[in-house]
């Protein structure tokens, strides 16, 4: 059989059912996750980006929210190509910390909340993280807390589960040590809003993210993502 001859005729029957302009085969441009975030904010500025606990945050909102943290993390000293690890459930904090730190130029670490604290201690001392960031809710702190105190990673970011509308869950007290920062903290760091601009874009081909496995078979290994 003669793939090339034999081969139906373009449009093929499932393409009827695609939107205008929009194909299949479609030859992307790649671009830098930060260049994809600016032209989604200039082009949906006032539209819902977000919809949390009955709260609408905008495009616009949600790329001030990124600029500061982008901002906030530069402050801190970290540079580029150096690793911020997240270790959050699915919240607005999550997008917030992980755009901000792309923005920056870092690169991120996901923790799932799932783990237990020798799977964190492992992904944070494998992706040399410089900064963890966490959640206020009592089992995540607490493990946040035993990393740093272990000497896993040398400084921590405990966000407030209650920042975007209150779920009425208990939040953990914000340790006394100088390594650690609140939410309030750390965005007072932050210099600007504003999203950095083409000139802070890293290249495409740096690493994003380190995705990790599930370790099934060993130990987490920490897929790169550019």
């Amino acid at each position: 059989m003669n793939r090339m001859t034999d081969a139906p005729a373009r449009p093929f029957p499932w393409e009827q059912h695609y939107p205008p302009r929009v194909s299949w085969d479609i030859a992307p441009d790649p671009r830098p996750v930060p260049a994809m975030l600016r032209d989604s904010v200039a082009a949906f500025g006032p539209l819902t980006a977000i919809d949390w606990r009955s709260r609408a945050i905008s495009y616009d909102d949600l790329g001030r929210l990124i600029g500061q943290a982008a901002s906030a993390f530069r402050a801190m000293g970290l540079k580029r190509g150096q690793t911020v690890a997240l270790h959050l459930p699915n919240h607005v904090h999550h997008p917030v910390m992980f755009f901000g730190a792309l923005a920056a130029g870092l690169r991120l670490a996901h923790l799932s909340p799932l783990d237990a604290v020798r799977e964190i201690e492992h992904k944070l001392t494998d992706a040399e993280a410089q900064v963890l960031v966490t959640i206020d809710l009592p089992d995540m702190q607490a493990k946040a807390e035993r990393a740093l105190a272990d000497g896993h990673v040398p400084r921590l970011i405990i966000c407030d589960d209650a920042r975007f509308g209150d779920a009425g869950l208990p939040a953990a007290p914000l340790p006394a040590d100088e390594r650690v920062l609140s939410l309030d903290a750390f965005r007072a760091l932050a210099v600007t809003d504003a999203l950095p601009g083409p000139q802070d874009d890293p290249d495409i081909h740096d690493i994003a993210l380190l995705q990790y496995t599930g370790g099934t078979t060993g130990l987490p290994k920490g897929a790169m993502l550019s």
